[in-house]
């Protein structure tokens, strides 16, 4: 997050570009539009300063999902959403650099051996996916959802 323009007085700091991983072609593209669609809709509901966004896609591979990671840390990325399938996640852990990753599943290592950095990503990502699927019909607040996600996905 160093290379994030500074925060607004309310502490708000996005990235100035963000890529998103999905496989927008092939068996998953159907599912992969559903989520495409639930991340543009809070992004164009988000009434603050927004960060240029890029969609990748990933294929649903190994190999495509490293070809669009790639692509997106090529092209300056300073944040990556994704990829979406176990397989994928597993073929971009840890190449991503110094750029943080959300990733939209888990790898296959254990869950007992996750770090306190993988717990705090698992609980973004619950968070991040919870807003997207079904956003709450009374906002909270910041503190408040960071509250109903540590209640929702303990470490």
């Amino acid at each position: 997050t160093q290379g994030f323009p500074p925060a607004d007085s309310d502490g708000y700091r996005p990235p100035e570009r963000l890529a998103v991983l999905l496989p927008m072609t092939g068996s998953l593209a159907a599912p992969s539009a559903g989520v495409r669609d639930g991340f543009l809709a809070a992004y164009y509901a988000e009434t603050r300063r927004r960060p240029i966004v890029k969609f990748y896609d990933s294929l649903g591979t190994g190999n495509g999902a490293q070809a669009a990671l790639a692509r997106a840390l090529a092209d300056g990325a300073q944040l990556i959403v994704g990829p979406l399938t176990r397989d994928e996640v597993n073929a971009v852990n840890g190449q991503a650099g110094n750029v943080p990753m959300i990733a939209l599943n888990r790898g296959s290592h254990s869950p007992a051996s996750a770090s306190r950095a993988e717990s705090r990503t698992r609980r973004t990502r619950s968070l991040i996916i919870r807003c997207l699927v079904s956003p709450p019909l009374i906002p909270l607040s910041w503190e408040q959802e960071k509250s109903a996600c540590r209640n929702e996905c303990p470490s």
